[in-house]
């Protein structure tokens, strides 16, 4: 049987990784990507090449060279209070910045290709008792730190590109927010429930255990920290392209 190219092979051993993880597989069977065969089509998504580096996974797209993934994404607020920047159809569409039809679990599995780290580490600190906290120092580590950029066209034809905290107000301070700090923290898979995709939760503003991307700004932990700089955002429902560039590890 000949052998799959590199990056289909990749993505075969991370989608039953993640799959076992899911308790959809049992993590001690063999798989034909463990072993270096052909992923069947019904264990792993369809990939296609779409560039020297890039690679399309359903919606997701990847830049293997620049370890990047993008998404399409829609202007979904431009007031009012926000807890997330992103979330799915059925995720908290009515405090969300943008919302996407991308599939969390298909997301999961790209990040994983771009080598991204996941890991809460300290970041539920502010949210929890003193003696539960891991503190900065803690064995659990964070995720990869990550920055976000959104590329849009208006429906009038015009067209834009701007960070994410660029359209973010700090409501507490009555000033824009700072230049966000991200971190990969992957979400929670509770009896075989990948929760980002139960729950609809990519990237949270105010911290959540089960949102793939959470904020590690100081106020992550009140829900009435931030705001829509409406004057910077698009027009509602105007499409655009979320970028995810990993910074570190």
């Amino acid at each position: 049987m000949p052998t799959p190219p590199p990056f289909v092979f990749l993505l075969g051993v991370a989608w039953v990784l993640l799959l076992a993880a899911a308790g959809f597989i049992s993590a001690q069977e063999p798989s034909a990507a463990a072993s270096g065969e052909a992923v069947p089509p019904a264990a792993a998504p369809k990939v296609e090449k779409i560039g020297d580096h890039t690679y399309r996974l359903g919606q997701i797209i990847i830049d293997a060279a620049e370890k990047t993934v993008s998404l399409p994404v829609e202007v979904n607020m431009r007031e009012g209070v926000l807890e997330y920047v992103l979330v799915g159809m059925k995720g908290k569409v009515h405090e969300s910045l943008l919302v996407t039809k991308a599939n969390p679990m298909e997301l999961a599995v790209a990040l994983k290709l771009c080598r991204f780290q996941d890991g809460l580490g300290d970041l539920l600190d502010p949210m929890l008792p003193p003696e539960e906290r891991q503190g900065p120092a803690g064995k659990a580590k964070r995720g990869s730190e990550v920055s976000l950029s959104v590329d849009w066209q208006a429906v009038d034809g015009s067209k834009g590109s701007s960070p994410v905290h660029a359209w973010i107000t700090d409501i507490k301070n009555n000033k824009p927010s700072p230049e966000g700090l991200w971190h990969y923290t992957g979400s929670r898979i509770i009896e075989g429930h990948f929760l980002a995709e139960s729950e609809g939760s990519f990237i949270a503003l105010y911290l959540d255990p089960n949102a793939l991307f959470n904020s590690a700004l100081s106020g992550n932990d009140d829900d009435e920290r931030w705001g829509t700089l409406t004057e910077q955002i698009p027009p509602l429902g105007t499409k655009a392209t979320l970028t995810i560039r990993r910074l570190s590890h």
